[in-house]
């Protein structure tokens, strides 16, 4: 059962609503996540500390959203968009409490993990109100709308930046209760598509999957599970960089704001990579673009490692195209292709808990501990041993299989991305989470 589709006016109306959704996110995202380390760091924080309270926030949001997603398969009569305006009121009451936050580990850890589970648990479902879209008969480009959604935040990067600078850190806090407010009206006032009986959105059950049958899925799909331990290595690389950011800038001498045009920067040269990524996936196959992936990964690790100045420092942000920009994607298309019908939401789920999730929370403990004790340049060569190893890996596991067909990798006849996990490529970014350009 579908919604009937009779002129384009409902589809324009769909693509603007979820492009003001994903938008309204990512605005977010970037007022509580951009200058979370400078924040903490301003309270006195250590960087091992920082590491830890930032893994906090991403170890609750990997929990919760299974949670929250049995929650919503119960419960379909419930609009998501309701859900997602509950887990931001949440936020904005954590956030708030930042405000009175001093030195106490405890407090804090209760903080970002209430953060953790609120607001960043809320992506999956950002996604999956795009998915309930498609299935209603709207035809949403997700693609397009993540697009405008790093755009926004390539555009926060550089005026919240000067704010800053210009207000102190703690004007990050109202910015992020002013944009999270603007999120839950965006939110509220989208289009509500009918609870179908058969709608399972597909970015809410995969969150659940990893639950069950994880270790027997690791043994039967050996080139998958090679796959994952080299995403979790170059997503820890990805973290000792993104994370401290704030270090790496000020090494070369700059300040809170050239920490926001970094990040947008890196934000920015995604654009292309996210509205004609399906055009890149129908012409190369996966595997390739996944080998190409790690190694920019390494080179951008290394190409930073070398960057003197911060005029460099901001060129070396053109490699986040054909690293993470172009992982996430391939990822997503590698999963589906290696996989059968009805093991491919478990292996998106593997692909999100396990090689991004963890791979970017260890990343980001390590990357505080070393900081506590070493130089700044530690994080950004601990970013490219990680790289290397994840390349090696890549390559590895890529190679062997290509090698070996008979494996019991499960290869399926149907080696094509199915019509239905069009919008799939949505399922591998909502982890990081929050990592992304984050």
């Amino acid at each position: 059962m579908t919604i009937s589709v009779d002129s384009k006016r409902p589809d324009i109306r769909a693509n603007l609503q979820f492009i003001g959704l994903q938008s309204a996110f990512w605005l977010t995202f970037f007022c509580q996540n951009g200058y979370s380390y400078v924040l903490l760091l301003s309270k006195g924080y250590s960087d091992g500390q920082i590491g830890i309270l930032l893994s906090c926030q991403s170890l609750a949001s990997i929990i919760s959203q299974p949670l929250i997603s049995l929650y919503a398969e119960k419960h379909r009569s419930i609009p998501l968009k309701r859900i997602i305006a509950i887990q931001l009121v949440i936020a904005i009451g954590a956030v708030f409490s930042l405000s009175y936050l001093r030195t106490s580990m405890l407090w804090g850890a209760v903080i970002f993990a209430i953060i953790g589970a609120s607001f960043h648990a809320s992506f999956s479902l950002v996604n999956a109100i795009g998915m309930q879209l498609q299935n209603a008969g709207f035809r949403v480009n997700y693609g397009v709308a993540r697009g405008f959604g790093s755009l926004v935040f390539s555009i926060a990067g550089i005026i919240l930046g000067r704010l800053v600078v210009k207000s102190g850190v703690n004007i990050i806090i109202p910015a992020f209760i002013l944009s999270a407010a603007v999120m839950v009206i965006v939110t509220l006032t989208m289009i509500t598509p009918p609870a179908l009986p058969d709608e399972i959105p597909k970015a809410v059950s995969v969150r659940k999957a990893y639950f069950k049958g994880a270790v027997q899925f690791f043994i039967e799909h050996r080139t998958f599970t090679g796959f994952c331990l080299a995403t979790a290595f170059l997503m820890a690389s990805h973290a000792f960089i993104n994370v401290f950011i704030p270090n790496i800038v000020s090494s070369v001498g700059g300040n809170e704001a050239d920490q926001g045009i970094t990040r947008s920067i890196a934000a920015f040269v995604e654009l292309p990579i996210m509205v004609a990524g399906g055009f890149l996936m129908a012409k190369f196959k996966a595997r390739k673009l996944l080998i190409v992936s790690a190694i920019f990964f390494t080179v951008k690790a290394i190409a930073t490692l070398f960057a003197g100045s911060l005029g460099l420092l901001f060129a070396v942000q053109i490699l986040q195209i054909p690293a993470y920009g172009l992982l996430i994607p391939a990822s997503v298309i590698f999963a589906n292709e290696i996989t059968r019908e009805g093991e491919r939401v478990k292996a998106q789920a593997i692909i999100n808990v396990v090689g991004m999730g963890v791979g970017y929370m260890a990343g980001t403990l390590l990357g505080g501990a070393l900081l506590d004790r070493f130089a700044t340049v530690s994080v950004i060569i601990a970013s490219a041993v990680f790289a290397g190893l994840g390349s090696i890996v890549m390559i590895l596991t890529l190679v062997e299989k290509k090698k070996n067909s008979t494996q019991p990798d499960h290869l399926s006849a149907d080696r094509s991305l199915p019509p239905n996990d069009s919008g799939s490529s949505s399922l591998s970014e909502n982890t990081l989470h929050e990592s992304s350009v984050s």
